[in-house]
């Protein structure tokens, strides 16, 4: 399964572009995806990739202690 790691404020959180079709199958490496799965270890949130791209890592960091979106 194909994801990568980003550091956030110290902390490590995984980040997964996800296709729809078929439901939740990892993107290929490279593509955008059409979603992106953001997860501290704990919470996880769904995101579209615009609005990945553009969260900053505080606004990432908030999503992820809210637990939803």
């Amino acid at each position: 399964m194909e994801f990568e790691w980003v550091v956030l404020m110290g902390d490590r959180i995984q980040v997964q572009r996800l296709l729809q079709n078929p439901m939740g199958a990892p993107a290929p490496p490279g593509a955008r995806g059409d979603f992106v799965r953001v997860s501290d270890g704990t919470r996880t949130v769904y995101l579209t990739p615009a609005e990945y791209e553009r969260a900053s890592e505080a606004e990432l960091r908030y999503l992820l202690a809210r637990g939803t979106i």
